[in-house]
C-alpha cells in the first residue's frame, strides 16, 4: 500500500474537515505520549491528547489514517476497520427477528477504508447497514436483492452528480462495493442494528450469483474472489 496524498480538487475539503470532525476513534498509537510534531511529507501535523490536530494546509496520508485509526484488515470481506462502538445493550433471541437464534447488541458502528488495491467483497447480512462517506475519493457499490433486481450507487461528496453521503444496503441483498477508477483512498463508516457479528457475514459465490443476476455478470465477477 503507498502513501497516497489527497490535498486539493474536490476532496480538499472532505481532507481538512476529517482532522476535526472524524479522527476519532481511540487507538491505541493514539493513547501513547507522542512527539508534538510529526513530520508527513512537507507538512507537518501535530496531535496530542488522542485526537489529530491539523492545519488546514495539511494533507492525509494513508499510512496516518491507518496509525491514527487503528485500522486493521477486515477478514473475508476485504479493506480494512476499525469497530468504534458497540452497544452494551444485548438483546435475547426472543426479541430479535425470527431469523436471529442468539443475543445482539442493540447496535455497532465502524470506520471503514477502502483503497486502491481492496475492495469489498460481495457479500450479504440479515440486518439493514448504513454507510457514511467521510472522506477521500468515491465509492462505486452494487446491490443485488432478493426480487432478483439490482442497483449501483455511487458514494462521494459531488452531491450535484448523485453521489450520496449516506446510503443504506437492506437486510438480505448482496453488497459489494470499490473505488472508482483512478480512486486512491475513502474513509467511510458504517452502523448496523442489531449490531453486526462475524457469523452474520455470507459471502457470495461467483457462479451462483452471476446465474441469478446475469445482468450483472461483469461487476460481480470484479467483486468476488476466486473460490
Amino acid at each position: 500500500m503507498t502513501g497516497s496524498v489527497v490535498s486539493s480538487g474536490p476532496y480538499g475539503v472532505a481532507t481538512r474537515q476529517l482532522a476535526r470532525r472524524v479522527l476519532s476513534c481511540p487507538s491505541r498509537a493514539a493513547r501513547q505520549t507522542r512527539p508534538n510534531r510529526l513530520l508527513f511529507g512537507r507538512v507537518r501535523l501535530k496531535t496530542g491528547r488522542g485526537h489529530a490536530r491539523i492545519r488546514a494546509r495539511d494533507v492525509i496520508t494513508l499510512e496516518y489514517l491507518m496509525e491514527h485509526l487503528d485500522l486493521r484488515p477486515l477478514p473475508a470481506e476485504g479493506g480494512y476497520y476499525c469497530e468504534t462502538y458497540r452497544s452494551p445493550i444485548r438483546m435475547p433471541p426472543s426479541a430479535l427477528p425470527s431469523h436471529y437464534t442468539s443475543e445482539r447488541s442493540l447496535s455497532t458502528a465502524i470506520f471503514y477504508l477502502l483503497t486502491n488495491d481492496t475492495f469489498s467483497a460481495m457479500h450479504m447480512l440479515p440486518a439493514d447497514e448504513i454507510y457514511h462517506f467521510y472522506a477521500g475519493d468515491p465509492v462505486e457499490m452494487l446491490q443485488l436483492h432478493p426480487d432478483g433486481t439490482g442497483d449501483s450507487f455511487i458514494l462521494g461528496q459531488r452531491l450535484e452528480e448523485g453521489m450520496r453521503l449516506q446510503l443504506c444496503v437492506p437486510a438480505f441483498s448482496w453488497q459489494g462495493s470499490r473505488l472508482v477508477a483512478g480512486g486512491q483512498w475513502a474513509l467511510l463508516g458504517t452502523t448496523m442494528a442489531p449490531g453486526f457479528e462475524f457469523e452474520d457475514f455470507r459471502a457470495a459465490r461467483r457462479d451462483e450469483l452471476a446465474r441469478q443476476y446475469p445482468l450483472f455478470q461483469q461487476m460481480i465477477s470484479e467483486l468476488t474472489r476466486e473460490e
